[in-house]
């Protein structure tokens, strides 16, 4: 029970340093106005949070003891559950997270964009927000699934996802069994993938409510 908290607190917070991260670096791209450019808008977030993390956060507490579990040092009661460990892989991930949304934004913009940051598109879509929407998109969907991935990488503190269990003998299926234990789990990272979509494509929710809209060939930075 004790790792299922850890597990949960560490997704938890990892997903939120890498918002934080990524929201503060955006506050450095400016548009015509002067204004910031944000990478996520805030429905984004909320979406990435209350949506898409729920429910896998809920998962990760019902996994059963990782293999190991007994061989392990019995845990010290007053360190909590801060561990040096949870901190560390709280850092890495969510540094890594970010960094990663970040340069999906700045591809798109830059790379194969104009650099054109348009004019007040944290508030509305005019015609200068296009390149903009989509960056933004693409960063959403960046981190959406990578906190539904992240979610799968928890179910083990210490080993690969396509290793937990080290005494197995299915070396290239083995991961396939293991997402599919824990029926809750699997179908709500699921559930996160697939809902991200009609986000992205119904006309007025995607570029009124969520601020950025249906995207192409940057679909392929995401995978």
């Amino acid at each position: 029970m004790f790792d299922n908290i850890k597990k949960f607190v560490l997704h938890l917070l990892a997903e939120n340093i890498a918002q934080a991260c990524t929201l503060l670096i955006g506050l450095a791209f400016k548009d015509g106005s002067g204004s910031s450019v944000f990478p996520l808008a805030p429905v984004e977030i909320l979406w990435v949070i209350m949506v898409t993390s729920g429910m896998p956060d809920m998962g990760l507490g019902m996994e059963i003891a990782a293999p190991d579990v007994m061989t392990r040092k019995s845990h010290n009661l007053k360190q909590g559950v801060f561990t040096l460990e949870v901190m560390l892989d709280m850092v890495v991930y969510g540094f890594w997270m970010a960094a990663l949304c970040v340069a999906s934004f700045l591809i798109v913009v830059y790379w194969f964009g104009n650099g054109n940051l348009g004019n007040r598109c944290n508030t509305s879509y005019n015609d200068s927000c296009d390149l903009v929407f989509r960056a933004r998109a693409t960063t959403f969907i960046c981190l959406t699934w990578f906190a539904l991935f992240l979610a799968w990488e928890m179910v083990n503190f210490r080993r690969s996802f396509f290793r937990m269990q080290p005494k197995s003998t299915k070396y290239f299926t083995q991961w396939y069994h293991d997402v599919r234990r824990n029926k809750f789990l699997f179908w709500s990272i699921i559930a996160g993938f697939v809902t991200i979509f009609p986000t992205l494509y119904i006309p007025v929710l995607n570029t009124v409510v969520f601020k950025h809209k249906g995207i192409s060939w940057e679909g392929g930075l995401c995978l």
